[in-house]
């Protein structure tokens, strides 16, 4: 990859030093995998390059990527004299060392990338996580002549609004943007952001190989159900354990209709915390009225299992958006129980219109009725998806092409 920096003369040198910014490390598939995808179109175009990734949890992140990682925020005191201060002082001391550590990495480095995921919404977070810091970095890319690539990224929502005011000015710094969909171009528009010249380029994961083998279906129709640990779009709402009941209850009567239909069901995670979501739903399943045997349950740790174990199913339910992605990637028609309009978004792009609810709301009896359709016509959707995800594939092909040219 001819990744450039541009000197005071105006000729440009190869960026030998590229940074890696994001929520990774932390155990989440699809955060991983769009950071994985960027790491290896990185590496094999500048073996030579020297990366960092500045993370959630570097200690992971350096063990699954092999990427010297530093953490996203500081490893200071949280208690004594110095943690009582900050408090009293609304956290503007540590806040500042925070900033001027982060000063001391950008400056070593040629070009920040922000490669992927839902970087710019406020799901499950405050003002002071990811908003904060993202605008903390960024602002010290630009202080220090770092270039700013944001690669493929989704936006929105942001209900927040010192959260949105924090995302809006960072995604602002950026020389260079693309989205992962209309929906985040819409919105960072919305915003009052200039985004008639940032193209929309499909999420980085589609760029991801699939998983090596061939997989022998058997005459038992199998239907993958992604659990996800939902309870609202802030965990912590006074709501948060209603709706968090009530989607594990919708789902717990749909995986029963399929048992009885004598289906057989996979369920699918995307996060390590979702194995909670699907442990309670295990435990709601009444095993003297099924066949419990039928449901099969592995663990994934990356999105190479997570795509292996969709290719063992033939339609799949979920709700996280990087199950839906994984689903296309293996070409299996996917019903989209979502969380935001990404996952409508994505489904319309593929031509899988009208598959979906939102998690909160969605009927059993006409999800029932969408995955029959999806069942009957899978042969066909499964060609449609496969073609289209082709080009998913050469548009992100032709990204980088442009990010070498323009930006590298």
């Amino acid at each position: 990859m001819s990744t450039f920096c541009t000197r005071r003369n105006g000729t440009k040198v190869p960026a030998r030093r590229i940074g890696l910014f994001g929520h990774f490390g932390t155990g989440n598939i699809g955060n991983e995998a769009s950071l994985a995808a960027v790491v290896t179109f990185v590496r094999r175009e500048r073996p030579d390059a020297q990366l960092l990734c500045i993370c959630s949890n570097p200690e992971v992140t350096r063990l699954s990527c092999n990427l010297t990682s530093v953490s996203i925020k500081r490893a200071g005191s949280t208690t004594g004299w110095f943690a009582r201060l900050d408090l009293l002082l609304a956290k503007i001391p540590s806040r500042t060392l925070d900033f001027i550590r982060a000063l001391d990495k950008m400056r070593r480095l040629d070009v920040l990338i922000v490669p992927g995921t839902g970087i710019l919404d406020d799901y499950c977070d405050h003002p002071g996580g990811m908003p904060f810091a993202l605008f903390t970095w960024l602002s010290a890319a630009r202080l220090t002549g770092c270039k700013i690539v944001l690669v493929s990224i989704g936006a929105g929502p942001i209900h927040n609004p010192v959260s949105k005011w924090l995302m809006i000015a960072a995604a602002r710094m950026a020389h260079y943007r693309s989205f992962r969909d209309e929906v985040s171009t819409r919105f960072l528009a919305g915003c009052g952001v200039d985004t008639r010249n940032d193209p929309v380029v499909q999420d980085v994961v589609f760029a991801s190989p699939l998983p090596e083998g061939e997989y022998h279906p058997d005459n038992i129709t199998t239907v993958g159900v992604g659990v996800m640990n939902y309870a609202g779009w802030q965990s912590d709402a006074p709501d948060a354990a209603r709706i968090h009941d009530e989607y594990l209850n919708k789902l717990t009567d749909f995986v029963g209709r399929l048992l009885t239909k004598g289906y057989r069901v996979r369920l699918l995670v995307g996060d390590r915390w979702d194995s909670e979501a699907v442990g309670r739903l295990v435990d709601r399943i009444d095993a003297t009225r099924y066949n419990c045997r039928e449901i099969i349950c592995e663990p994934a740790q990356n999105m190479r299992d997570l795509m292996r174990q969709i290719q063992q199913t033939d339609v799949v339910v979920t709700t996280r958006y990087h199950n839906v992605v994984a689903a296309l990637c293996v070409a299996k028609p996917v019903i989209s129980l979502s969380y935001a309009d990404k996952n409508d978004a994505l489904l319309d792009s593929v031509g899988l219109t009208g598959l979906y609810q939102h998690c909160e709301t969605f009927s059993v009896d006409r999800l029932w009725q969408q995955l029959e359709y999806a069942l009957a016509n899978r042969a066909s959707l499964a060609t449609s998806i496969a073609t289209t995800i082709a080009g998913f594939r050469c548009k992100l092909s032709e990204q980088e092409i442009a990010l070498i040219a323009q930006w590298f």
